[in-house]
C-alpha cells in the first residue's frame, strides 16, 4: 500500500520547518513523485485546514510554507485548565 501523498508532503515540510512551495515541489520532483501544481494547492490547503502548516506569500510567484506548533498550544490549553484560570488568549479564540 503506498503512502497519501498529503501525508510525504507534510513529513518534507516537518522535516524542513520551513520551505517554499518551489522548494517543495523541485524536492518531490526529484524523489520521483509526479503531481501538478494544482495537486499540490489542494494539499496545501488541507494541511492548513487541518493546522497543521501555515502557507503565506513571501512574493507573487512563491509562498512560504512552515510548520505550525501543534503540540505547544495544546500543551498551554491543558496547563491553564490545571490552574483554573480559564484564560484563552485571543489567537486560540480564533483558532489562529
Amino acid at each position: 500500500m503506498m503512502t497519501p501523498l498529503r501525508n510525504i508532503v507534510y513529513e518534507k515540510i516537518r522535516g524542513a520547518r520551513s520551505i517554499t512551495d518551489v522548494e517543495l515541489m523541485n524536492m518531490l520532483t526529484k524523489e520521483g513523485f509526479e503531481f501538478t501544481r494544482a495537486e499540490l494547492n489542494k494539499i496545501l490547503l488541507d494541511l492548513e485546514i487541518l493546522g497543521l502548516v501555515r502557507v503565506g506569500w513571501i512574493s507573487k510567484d512563491k509562498r512560504r510554507i512552515e510548520v505550525r506548533d501543534v503540540e505547544g498550544k495544546e500543551g498551554r490549553r491543558d496547563r491553564e485548565a490545571d490552574e483554573g484560570t480559564g484564560d484563552m488568549e485571543e489567537e486560540e479564540v480564533l483558532g489562529e
